[in-house]
């Protein structure tokens, strides 16, 4: 990526990233495999790299339809024959394996050897500290990237949680621990998560020992199951590939996130904040890494913007930060409230521009006696953006009984109020981190009613001195008033689109349900068009052609260059239909995945060191493919979480970049700027409440309920 002297000045503090140059090796040779069938698979050609590891030694990998090796033997007959015996007719299909000498050693395969090479150097952890019977654990996990033909080793630091009690001894000691819905993993392979709890089947009694035994294929878990006590539960587990395992919890140990870590007794303050890794400290753990030779002899220093052109920020990619707000007038993001404050809103709901907004209260803690300080500074601070509201009635109820919360929800909504404000639990979410059975039933029984509702911690009625300007926000946006858009419209798209799928196992474990996030439109300039809930079914992970066709019709999109923001890594095929649409309308659909898992971390040099990036700053992959920082940390001793983009080609990844930065800066509902923009932002949440049955009575509008 190429830069005028200006912005060269802006990069002279320098951005780099865990990203390293790999010494070529020149002793690398490619093996082709003949199999008995046409259609070379890539499982297979993985399975063999692993398993002539185990034969013959050295270090192999499928890259490119290639076993990549640095070998210096020779393969002959026997090796085939030994791979027939040793794989129990896995390996049947293969003919022969023989060197390609013709073979022109590309940066891809450099880069997938490099990758896997340094897999086999590093297996351990950088570090790891104790928490009472908790472990956290520095882990690296590595990537193969080529950029301007060059290949790259991206690395990236994460902190599991490790617990390595078993599920069974745990339930003794804490017998309130949830096990449906909590992640798991085998006591015997630590090193992955095998998926979810989703059923308590049993206990083990000895024919359910028996059928267990029968399907157990290791040693340490028939042991398991044998010593297991009568009273042992035995659970089904979904795993990430849609397939139900079933277990006994004495052969499971729990996989523990941020949002659970109170539920097993661990300080999660301690625990969060050594999990949080500052671009110093993580450049600390890189210089440990680098201290073996072994990793010497395989990676260089990481590059930066003094020896790459690939690096970029936010003025070489156009992003300046300034949104529209009422009066015309132009400001910083940053500077929202007091803007918001002085200037007023973008564009205000006609009904509010004479009439005070109408709130009901649902207070569903019996316990929370008085309110009065919190509805008194939300009255002061809506006033603050030029609005009046009007508290007309206030129900109160146990929230945990679901008779009483419905009853109390149908007579706040006799009032017809534009909002009702509920006033939950504080562990109104889910132990996995999403939102729980309450927080679900009291949106269905609002929004499903056409009554936006504001949700509210009883904490947060108590500590809201930082909180009282985001709520107030949030609820005059769901009632349809728009804070601010974008100072300038995106030049290259005559409308904006963002899609996501959820997908949950069925009951019966058979296929999966599937919905399709709310499909929102937005204008150029980021203000809300419509919101369209599809009537079609999804089968799968792909969006098919009925449903991209019926969220586009031509009455509404022919002859538009549509910006589609797709939520994760989408199939090659619903690409493809998305494009084809594009030209069925006569005009273009330009696709831009946004992935939130990037290969590694971006910081800056500055004049202390080692520093934290600046929203803007990225790398340039290739001319489809980009990692960038769309927002700042929340804490000031973590790193922020790059995003990782990647776009069709007919949209330049300069474009797709600058309208993810843009369409971060329209969050109206957030107390610190999310990560992905607007288009995508809580698409998998807002699908999972679909597939609820969380719905508007109205398929299509422009009230943000989801917000």
């Amino acid at each position: 990526m190429k830069h005028n002297e200006q912005q060269i000045k802006q990069l002279e503090k320098q951005i780099t990233g865990d990203l390293f140059p790999l010494i070529e090796n020149p002793k690398l040779r490619a093996f082709e495999v003949e199999f008995s069938f046409s259609t070379i698979k890539n499982k297979v050609l993985n399975q063999l790299s692993y398993e002539l590891e185990k034969i013959i030694g050295s270090t192999w990998c499928n890259s490119q339809g290639f076993l990549i090796t640095d070998y210096g033997g020779e393969l002959n007959s026997d090796t085939v024959t030994e791979l027939w015996a040793n794989s129990q007719n896995k390996y049947k299909d293969v003919l022969t394996i023989r060197e390609n000498n013709n073979w022109d050693n590309k940066p891809q395969n450099i880069a997938d050897f490099g990758n896997r090479r340094f897999k086999k150097i590093f297996q351990g952890n950088l570090e790891s500290r104790k928490f009472d019977r908790a472990i956290v654990e520095r882990k690296c996990k590595s990537q193969a990237i080529v950029i301007d033909n060059k290949p790259y080793l991206a690395i990236a630091i994460s902190s599991p949680i490790n617990y390595p009690i078993d599920l069974a001894t745990l339930k003794l000691e804490k017998p309130s621990i949830e096990l449906i819905g909590l992640e798991v993993k085998d006591r015997s392979k630590t090193n992955w998560t095998i998926g979810k709890i989703v059923e308590v089947t049993g206990v083990c009694n000895d024919e359910n020992k028996s059928r267990l035994l029968s399907m157990t294929k290791t040693s340490k878990q028939s042991d398991w199951i044998q010593n297991s006590k009568l009273n042992t539960e035995i659970v089904k587990i979904k795993t990430y590939k849609g397939n139900i395992l079933e277990y006994a919890i004495s052969g499971l140990i729990p996989v523990i996130g941020y949002n659970q870590i109170s539920n097993f007794g661990l300080n999660q303050y301690e625990i969060s904040k050594y999990q949080r890794i500052s671009p110093e400290k993580r450049r600390m753990l890189i210089s440990k890494l680098m201290k073996d030779q072994r990793i010497r002899n395989l990676i260089k220093n990481p590059i930066n913007s003094n020896n790459s052109d690939s690096f970029f920020n936010a003025e070489s990619i156009g992003y300046n930060g300034m949104v529209l707000f009422g009066q015309g007038h132009i400001g910083h993001i940053s500077n929202n409230i007091s803007e918001l404050k002085k200037y007023g809103f973008f564009k205000v709901n006609k009904k509010f521009s004479t009439e005070p907004v109408k709130i009901s209260i649902l207070n569903g803690i019996l316990s929370l006696d008085s309110i009065s300080s919190f509805t008194k500074a939300l009255k002061s601070e809506i006033n603050s953006f030029g609005f009046n509201l009007e508290i007309i009635s206030e129900n109160r109820c146990d929230a945990n009984n679901y008779s009483n919360l419905e009853r109390a929800i149908i007579k706040s909504i006799e009032n017809k109020p534009d909002l009702i404000i509920s006033i939950l639990p504080d562990r109104y979410n889910s132990a996995e981190g999403g939102t729980s059975e309450l927080y679900q039933s009291t949106k269905h029984l609002t929004i499903n009613k056409g009554v936006m509702n504001q949700v509210v911690s009883k904490n947060t009625t108590r500590d809201f001195r930082f909180k009282i300007s985001n709520i107030a926000l949030s609820i005059l946006a769901k009632v349809g008033n728009i804070p601010w858009v974008l100072s300038e419209e995106l030049k290259f798209c005559d409308m904006i689109l963002g899609v996501d799928i959820s997908r949950e196992k069925k009951e019966n474990y058979k296929g999966t349900r599937n919905e399709l996030g709310v499909p929102r439109w937005y204008s150029p300039n980021g203000d809300l068009l419509n919101y369209k809930l599809p009537r079609s079914s999804i089968d799968g992970e792909r969006i098919n052609k009925s449903i991209i066709r019926e969220i586009t019709p031509a009455e509404e999109f022919s002859v538009k260059n549509i910006l589609l923001h797709a939520d994760g890594k989408r199939p090659f095929q619903e690409k493809e239909d998305f494009l084809q649409r594009g030209h069925e309308l006569g005009g273009k659909i330009l696709v831009v995945e946004i992935i939130k898992s990037p290969p590694f971390r971006i910081y800056r040099f500055g004049e202390n060191g080692i520093e934290d990036p600046q929203k803007g700053d990225g790398i340039k992959i290739s001319d489809n493919e980009a990692i960038i920082i769309s927002t700042l940390p929340k804490h000031s001793t973590g790193t922020p979480n790059p995003l990782h983009i990647r776009c069709s080609k007919n949209i330049s990844i300069e474009d797709a970049i600058l309208s993810v930065l843009q369409l971060t800066d329209l969050h109206y509902s957030s107390q610190q700027q999310p990560r992905c923009p607007v288009t995508t932002h809580d698409a998998h949440q807002i699908s999972n409440l679909l597939r609820m049955n969380v719905r508007p009575p109205n398929d299509e509008g422009l009230l943000p309920w989801w917000l």
